[in-house]
């Protein structure tokens, strides 16, 4: 599978002296976080096993603090709404 965020996010990440954990889908990307304190979450609107709001939801509901940062290449229209 394609990992694109391994590809390209972190090493700028790296370089700037974080530590980055990565994920291919919601479930392990909610298992990083179980497993670790996260300062930020970079979250993709679409990933194979749930889209990145079902993931924020989730992760709210275990810390309500952390920052999340949403990257997505999906495309949206005026009709489209997001609640979160």
């Amino acid at each position: 599978m394609s990992r694109p965020f391994e590809s390209y996010y972190p090493h700028p990440l790296r370089f700037a002296g974080f530590d980055v954990l990565s994920a291919a889908d919601g479930k392990e990307a909610l298992d990083h976080q179980a497993g670790a304190h996260l300062d930020l979450a970079v979250l993709d609107v679409m990933l194979p096993d749930m889209d990145g709001f079902t993931i924020l939801r989730k992760l709210r509901e275990r810390d309500n603090e952390l920052p999340v940062l949403f990257l997505t290449a999906r495309a949206t229209t005026s009709k489209t709404r997001f609640k979160v």
